[in-house]
């Protein structure tokens, strides 16, 4: 646990792997061999931080220069730019798993002023302006009774929430920034919500009786995008922030907790203003007993379909625009359809994998066309099977809904196979499937010369 406390400051701020959705009774040998219905996913990658992400330029300018909030300033963070570079990195790792997919965030402005004011924010898009008051920061040096780690624990603060302005997806929906809109809380709620997770909101409490619950904005919404990351998902603030983007148009706050937990966000509101009003406390001062998920040579789940694997299917008959290749396209705003109601695809990826969840998302219309019955199989050979998971009479009441399931199977497979049956009618779809599982781990095995 950090010792120190932090000063808070409010600013507008997954050898060869193949896998077969087989969506009907046909056999399980049958394979796919068009060269027109296979789909390499070699373009996509798996969870990586490398040179696809862009650090911004940054500007640093020291207005002030000579005052005890300027000086302590530059006496804690002695290489401004560096610092918030790597800050803006250590954002982007909460928000995203794969540095292509974060935003180009191209230019940072930090301005430090000897004005009567405490921080302001300005710009949009890929470029913002962070002005902040040495005066402001000789203050709480002071009443710190002169721990310049205030100073920093501030900066830090500020960065956390603002920066994250600059990398999280938005809505497409849900108002727009009027200090009310469902958009304006999910705004300004994700970045507390990182700067809370980040450990930079300690001298902040959850407030569970604000009228407007989740909607609350800032760390209202903050604390309870905590509550439920330290409850049920310590990877909720990437789904929640992912979800922006998955949704599309269907986005809402409901949807999106539908979408990751199972529950709407009302049922999971009132579990958490019971688990404070019961004087339970929360962890976020930042010191986890965990790391967030990340796949790659930690071993932690990756989704499996990004690996550059192969993805085919059974049938050659899909539109131009709908074809095998939006499967796995990572968006749920495309589809895969087939003029059959039941079908398979198969997936190929690059080395072999412990399963432990997978997705699937409905389409954009017809909801008859929605997987209503599945088997999911998995095989070292890709003859015998063995099944993993089975689900029957399931629904998607939303379009573009995800759902989650859970599989509980200690070998790594070569193989998975999904069967499945639509609702009703002649046409299947499915927007998007996503296998999360972990990379099998190889030993070495020593051999004796006789």
């Amino acid at each position: 646990m950090k010792n120190y406390k932090k000063h808070m400051l409010w600013i507008g701020m997954l050898s060869t792997m193949v896998f077969v959705f087989k969506m009907s009774a046909q056999p399980l040998h049958q394979t796919a061999n068009n060269e027109n219905n296979t789909f390499s996913s070699q373009s996509k990658q798996t969870c990586i931080w490398g040179n696809d992400f862009l650090t911004p330029r940054v500007e640093f300018r020291d207005f002030d220069g000579s005052t005890v909030g300027s000086q302590v300033f530059n006496q804690v963070i002695p290489n401004a730019e560096n610092y918030m570079k790597q800050r803006c990195l250590d954002v982007a790792k909460i928000l995203y798993r794969n540095s292509a997919d974060a935003p180009k965030f191209r230019l940072l402005k930090f301005n430090l002023k000897n004005e009567d004011f405490v921080a302001h924010k300005f710009g949009d898009g890929d470029q913002m302006t962070i002005e902040v008051s040495t005066q402001h920061l000789a203050k709480i040096y002071r009443d710190s009774g002169n721990n310049s780690q205030v100073i920093k624990d501030e900066i830090d603060g500020i960065l956390f929430h603002e920066v994250t302005h600059g990398y999280n997806y938005s809505p497409s929906t849900g108002g727009t920034y009027d200090g009310s809109s469902p958009f304006w809380a999910y705004t300004e709620g994700i970045a507390d919500g990182v700067r809370i997770y980040a450990g930079f909101h300690q001298t902040r409490t959850p407030d569970v009786n604000n009228s407007r619950k989740w909607l609350g904005g800032y760390t209202t919404t903050g604390f309870f995008l905590q509550y439920v990351t330290q409850k049920y998902d310590k990877n909720f603030i990437y789904k929640f922030n992912k979800a922006a983007k998955d949704l599309g148009n269907s986005w809402s706050f409901d949807n999106a907790f539908k979408d990751i937990l199972g529950k709407g966000v009302e049922t999971v509101w009132d579990e958490y203003k019971n688990y404070i009003n019961n004087g339970n406390t929360l962890d976020y001062d930042g010191d986890y007993p965990w790391n967030l998920d990340c796949g790659g040579s930690n071993g932690d789940l990756i989704d499996i379909t990004n690996d550059g694997g192969t993805v085919s299917s059974q049938y050659n008959d899909s539109p131009s625009n709908e074809g095998i290749s939006k499967l796995i396209d990572n968006t749920i705003n495309s589809k895969y359809l087939t003029f059959n109601a039941s079908a398979w695809v198969q997936y190929k990826a690059s080395t072999s994998y412990i399963l432990s969840s997978y997705t699937l998302s409905s389409a954009n219309d017809a909801p008859e066309r929605d997987p209503k019955n599945w088997t999911l199989q998995g095989s070292t050979n890709g003859n015998s099977w063995q099944n993993i998971d089975q689900r029957s009479n399931q629904d998607f009441p939303n379009r573009h809904q995800k759902r989650s399931f859970t599989v509980n199977t200690s070998t790594a497979y070569k193989y998975y196979r999904l069967s499945m049956a639509n609702n009703s009618g002649t046409i299947l779809q499915v927007a998007e499937v996503e296998l999360f599982g972990k990379e099998k781990k190889h030993t070495t095995t020593s051999y004796s010369r006789f």
